[in-house]
């Protein structure tokens, strides 16, 4: 037997190789190819057992580097999958910081939109309030007066084709084409504000839309240079929608739920708004 030693070693070498693949299956392979040949050249009793050991072994090298190759590229393919994932969702990240910004943009279209500003005054309506007298504010009645004239009795078109009628008795009319107008409208009372008159009423109340008088007074600060988006030409308009025919079917409406407010600066018979509940851009001419 001790004749036989390294043959036998080689051959159990090898069948080790079946057992422990992966990384030791090769290594265990080349070890039992050694001790094979070392058996030959001692010249062994049993040849048989050397060679046997040596195919073994031989075999063993071949299943194991195949098997450890299988695995690499298992390994790699699972690490370039999950960088793959990690760039995806990365750019998805960036794609939602993106969109959330887009939807911030909207909300205060109200300001980023347009640039809401207030050219020469310092501060908000407060500052302004502290320093007029009474025949400041009598003129500021005048001139809001002024502002709904401008919108009572007349017709603005919007940018989407439809037409607001405004009527003297503070009702509307709102049809979704001029060329119809006896079937989709919506219909109701208006309200118009204007300057500091807008800005209270639409932190105050209409406080639930989130919109503060600090933002109001930022955004006015901010883009003090224009001559358009300015306080004194800050306006918001609320419908308060009463009926709305559609496709041939007459609709009672909650007048609360119901209600659509947009915010924006007129002049010179232009109101650049937005819908404060949906964000959605608008522009009124008039027709």
């Amino acid at each position: 037997m001790n004749n036989n030693k390294f043959g036998i070693a080689s051959l159990i070498v090898g069948a080790l190789c079946f057992v422990t693949l992966f990384i030791a299956g090769p290594l265990l392979g080349i070890i039992g190819l050694v001790l094979g040949v070392v058996a030959l050249a001692y010249k062994e009793r049993t040849k048989g057992l050397a060679i046997g050991g040596i195919v073994v072994s031989f075999i063993g090298v071949i299943v194991g580097t195949v098997v450890l190759s299988v695995n690499i590229m298992h390994m790699a393919y699972g690490y370039l999958a999950d960088r793959s994932g990690e760039r995806m969702q990365a750019d998805a990240d960036d794609e939602d910081d993106s969109k959330k910004r887009k939807e911030d943009d909207d909300d205060i279209s109200i300001s980023e939109k347009w640039d809401i500003n207030e050219t020469d005054k310092e501060d908000s309506s407060a500052s302004e309030k502290r320093g007029r007298d009474e025949t400041d504010e009598e003129d500021k009645k005048r001139e809001s007066d002024t502002e709904v004239e401008n919108f009572a009795g007349k017709q603005f078109q919007g940018r989407d084709g439809s037409v607001i009628y405004f009527e003297t008795d503070d009702e509307f009319v709102w049809y979704q084409s001029d060329e119809d107008h006896d079937d989709n409208y919506f219909s109701g009372t208006y309200e118009f504000y204007f300057a500091e008159d807008a800005q209270d009423y639409i932190v105050n109340d209409l406080s639930d839309l989130g919109l503060t008088k600090e933002e109001l007074t930022d955004y006015f600060e901010r883009n003090n240079d224009s001559d358009f988006y300015r306080l004194s030409n800050f306006c918001c308009m609320v419908m308060h929608n009463d009926k709305m025919k559609m496709n041939g079917e007459d609709i009672a409406l909650s007048s609360e739920s119901s209600d659509s407010y947009y915010m924006g600066f007129y002049a010179n018979d232009y109101f650049d708004a937005s819908n404060m509940l949906t964000g959605n851009y608008a522009i009124f001419t008039l027709k």
